[in-house]
């Protein structure tokens, strides 16, 4: 293994969804597994199979304990297993260290869910009635993984704050990592950063939201702000990007099909940077987050960013504070009220610290002594 590290060292992730860039937790494994190659592990990359038959739960987790049992008792053994807390079983966890790597903060998001149910019709209370038994069992499936996991590896640090305070049987375990953007497209996006040009004010600000249209990404936050900037502003212009196409037309319909705001229900990785670049001014308005991806897209693309304090927002601020602000502007904020530095100087701590490359060495460091692995990464 190259930079200090051994070559024989096998890890097995889990993703429990499809292996595709558009999705935020497949890309994350994604870029762990490169990282971890690049660092000479021996890594195996396995997606959790789709199920024939239909369940009564969405994710049928104990059937994907089993296909994770036969996977490995076929496959390994593995020194390392990266996976969702609810796929892991006794069996697997008898057999290797195993990691229960978080992509969401799952019992926040469980909570908002619940807050999001419909009750105003006999279907709306049939769904609410199975989504309410569905985070039960949910429930269970993580309390147990956690309980199986010899380390959980909370999504930043404001995740790992909150298992401290609400979950103290479990704080011997807590550990925490960042999420950032893969090499090529951290390349695409500097070249967007330094195609930005100073801008008119008087053409109006074009803001960019970006997200699923769910209740803890602060919807109802981002539609009371962008109502009450339409009917003070005349100029300014919003993109909702990602949002669904179902949310899309609803989004259209409910600002009266207003040219100045335009969804956007889905775009691919390849049309990020245009999308970027014709924009000014980045918001994230989310309740509870995992990371916030988008965060670290916005501002290294040169885009100031309003946002609310959740997921990676108080860490990346803490390395570039000059491009992050509190959501929401002020009614008199304007593009000539702030100066932003996006020299690559201003990034480079940034880049130290964002780096998959970065994130999968304290990874790794953090696991080695526990599996009686001298060698390190330097």
């Amino acid at each position: 293994m190259s930079e200090q590290g051994s070559s024989n060292l096998r890890i097995l992730v889990v993703s429990e969804n499809p292996l595709t860039p558009e999705l935020g937790a497949a890309q994350m494994a994604l870029n762990l597994t490169d990282a971890f190659r690049d660092l000479g592990a021996e890594v195996t990359l396995w997606q959790l199979p789709v199920r024939a038959r239909q369940s009564w739960h969405p994710r049928p987790y104990k059937f994907w304990e089993r296909a994770l049992e036969h996977f490995v008792s076929e496959s390994g053994p593995f020194d390392l297993i990266d996976a969702p807390a609810q796929v892991l079983g006794k069996n697997v966890a008898l057999r290797s260290y195993c990691v229960a790597r978080s992509v969401q903060p799952q019992l926040r998001y469980l909570w908002q869910d619940l807050l999001d149910s419909k009750f105003g019709t006999l279907q709306g209370l049939f769904w609410t009635m199975r989504n309410d038994l569905a985070a039960v069992y949910e429930l269970r499936r993580l309390i147990k993984g956690w309980n199986l996991a010899k380390t959980i590896l909370c999504l930043g640090e404001l995740e790992y704050d909150w298992m401290k305070r609400n979950l103290p049987w479990l704080r011997p375990k807590l550990s925490f990592y960042h999420n950032a953007l893969n090499d090529c497209e951290r390349v695409a996006l500097e070249e967007v950063r330094r195609s930005r040009f100073s801008r008119n004010p008087s053409h109006g600000i074009r803001f960019l939201w970006i997200g699923r249209w769910v209740r803890h990404k602060g919807r109802d936050r981002l539609v009371d702000f962008i109502s009450h900037r339409l009917k003070r502003n005349e100029i300014d212009t919003f993109v909702i990007a990602g949002c669904g196409s179902t949310a899309a037309n609803s989004i259209n319909q409910f600002f009266g099909r207003d040219p100045r705001v335009h969804a956007i229900p889905y775009f691919s990785r390849q049309e990020l940077p245009g999308l970027l670049l014709g924009s000014d001014v980045g918001l994230f308005t989310s309740i509870c987050e995992g990371w916030g991806l988008s965060i670290n897209e916005m501002v290294e693309s040169g885009l100031p960013v309003f946002a609310t304090d959740a997921g990676g927002i108080s860490e990346i601020s803490r390395y570039i504070p000059n491009m992050i602000f509190q959501f929401p502007p002020p009614d008199n904020w304007s593009m000539a009220s702030v100066e932003v530095d996006l020299s690559a100087d201003a990034f480079t701590q940034y880049h130290d610290v964002f780096s998959w490359r970065s994130i999968a060495k304290s990874y790794l460091n953090d696991i080695l002594p526990h599996l009686n692995v001298q060698k390190g990464f330097d």
